[in-house]
């Protein structure tokens, strides 16, 4: 969990309050990923299950489908963007 590996370190000085900075920073990014990951493997799940039973078909279920359809984008590009904030 994200809470259990950020460190409560006291910054002396500045060079290692960016260091311990840019440590947390990564922590986060890496935790968002992971995170984001798992959101998107599960959206997927969802979909495939919808359409494995036959919910794509009628009108009850369209919404939900074009919401996690825009919930898989959304998380895609969040994951993207983190990713890409990380590699900076």
């Amino acid at each position: 969990m994200f809470s259990e590996r950020v460190r409560d370190t006291p910054k002396d000085t500045p060079a290692q309050s960016y260091t311990l900075g840019m440590v947390d920073e990564d922590t986060v990014l890496e935790e968002a990923m992971e995170n984001l990951k798992e959101a998107g493997q599960r959206i997927r799940a969802t979909q495939h299950l919808m359409r494995s039973e036959g919910m794509t078909d009628g009108e009850n279920y369209r919404d939900l489908l074009t919401r996690l359809s825009t919930a898989l984008a959304m998380t895609e590009a969040a994951y993207l963007e983190a990713r890409r904030r990380r590699d900076l």
